[in-house]
């Protein structure tokens, strides 16, 4: 008699990993886990640099994603189909945008390459000026993503800033630019939380920053025509989280 296979038979058998029996209690409750192990006690530094994980906790995350890929590869079919769909609404999407201040008008798009482009045009000339390229920032560190809430112009258009997180641990480099110039005013700003705002003048940005723990509990000014930072406030209370918009 003919049976047919199910996914189970084909699957690829799962990894297996020490155990190392811990009893771990937080807030009141208790519990076993046998891959405590695993979290580092380091763990903050390890988001800030990624390389400082232990070898064994990183031969284990390197097995469990071989792992993934060979159970996705068989649905390998499908994940094109799904990307080719994809593409075609980001290509109905890449339409520019903007807005007309002064002699320029400040556009956004995506590229071909499908990176976000920022920049201002000429309505006397149409020349163009690109002040971010999210392709560059790439160029500098493949991991490169930007902050939930992307950059941002100063009320003026006299700057534009934006957050970019290096290595998918939620620490955050601020960046900014003079539009004017081109020049980066600000880009020694390594560990915010991504959230930023400008004063009215362009002068002052007021920037989120973290605790040893990760949790965003500070706001600072950072006055970016001489380099210097001054905390404005600073949340002792560990059930919130600080932001900061304009």
């Amino acid at each position: 008699m003919k049976r047919s296979l199910r996914f189970d038979d084909i699957r690829p058998a799962a990894p297996q990993h020490r155990k190392v029996p811990s009893r771990v209690e937080k807030f009141g409750l208790k519990r076993h886990d046998d891959y405590a192990w695993m979290k580092p006690g380091n763990w903050q530094s390890v988001l800030r640099d990624p390389t400082s994980l232990a070898p064994e906790i990183k031969n284990v995350i390197g097995l469990e994603n071989t792992h993934a890929e060979e159970i996705l590869f068989s649905k390998e079919a499908l994940i094109l189909d799904l990307r080719r769909e994809l593409s075609a609404i980001e290509t109905s999407a890449t339409r520019e945008v903007g807005v007309a201040a002064g002699k320029s008008f400040y556009f956004e798009r995506i590229s071909e390459a499908g990176e976000l482009v920022l920049g201002r045009r000429s309505l006397m000339d149409q020349s163009e000026d690109i002040l971010l390229d999210m392709a560059s920032e790439r160029d500098l560190n493949p991991a490169a993503r930007l902050s939930w809430g992307g950059p941002k112009y100063s009320f003026n258009r006299a700057r534009l800033g934006w957050a970019v997180d290096n290595a998918g641990s939620g620490v955050f480099s601020i960046k900014v630019r003079d539009v004017g110039t081109r020049a980066l005013v600000v880009e020694d700003i390594k560990a915010g939380h991504g959230g930023f705002a400008f004063d009215r003048s362009g002068r002052f940005l007021y920037w989120v920053g973290r605790d040893e723990v990760g949790r965003a509990n500070c706001i600072w000014r950072r006055d970016t025509s001489d380099g210097s930072d001054a905390k404005c406030f600073e949340n002792q209370d560990t059930s919130y989280f600080l932001d900061v918009r304009s």
